[in-house]
């Protein structure tokens, strides 16, 4: 049974409109969907300096390192290099950004971060409880983000407590205020671990599917 009426994929990872009544009773997302193809063109990729730019909370900082060491030291397998790829051939590796300065609470974001933001072709937002905050640096790099880019550009990546926490526990406000618009991504818990999150997000990013990501590693 289809537990959301509206379903996506965007970056290569399965994504649902969300809303209130789109919950399945354990939180979990269908399992008989299944990743597809990314969206955007080559030249449109390609033009960006960094192929993604971490959002996250500060207290969520253990699990982000780990997320970005794994991204920042994939190199694309050479089977999947001689083949062409939703953006074409893909490069040997992900350039992928993170930052690691912390900011003082309250006013806009600073140049520099709206600059590397402006330069990222994809948005990985990590939604855990501590990013639920209105008042976050998350809400306002969304905001920002989505001021030049489609939502079907961010990519959110799930941090549940446990397997039946709901979606609007952990969601920035600014993506679940979007309703069925908002895309729901990878999830550490109900994907299986970081691993396979980690594929799904490399396969959105290069333009291929987590199947074959996996195949090659």
């Amino acid at each position: 049974m289809r537990l959301f009426a509206n379903t996506w994929n965007i970056a290569g990872v399965l994504c649902f409109g969300i809303n209130e009544k789109s919950f399945a009773p354990d939180g979990q997302i269908d399992e008989g969907d299944v990743p597809g193809a990314a969206t955007g063109s080559f030249d449109e990729i390609e033009a960006y300096q960094y192929r993604a730019f971490i959002s996250y909370s500060r207290h969520d900082r253990k699990f982000v390192d780990k997320l970005y060491d794994r991204l920042a030291k994939f190199r694309t397998p050479a089977a999947l290099m001689a083949r062409e790829g939703r953006y074409g051939t893909p490069s040997r590796s992900l350039k992928v950004y993170l930052d690691r300065k912390s900011q003082s609470a309250g006013g806009a974001l600073d140049g520099r971060l709206r600059e590397k933001l402006e330069q990222s072709a994809f948005l990985i937002v990590v939604c855990s409880e501590a990013a639920t905050d209105k008042s976050s640096w998350i809400n306002k790099e969304i905001e920002h983000f989505l001021s030049f880019a489609s939502a079907d550009r961010i990519i959110p990546v799930i941090v549940r407590k446990g397997r039946d926490q709901p979606l609007h526990e952990v969601f920035p406000p600014r993506l679940f205020e979007m309703g069925d618009d908002a895309p729901v991504g990878a999830d550490i818990i109900h994907d299986g671990g970081l691993i396979p999150v980690v594929q799904k997000l490399i396969g959105g990013l290069i333009g291929f599917n987590q199947d074959d990501i996996a195949a090659e590693q």
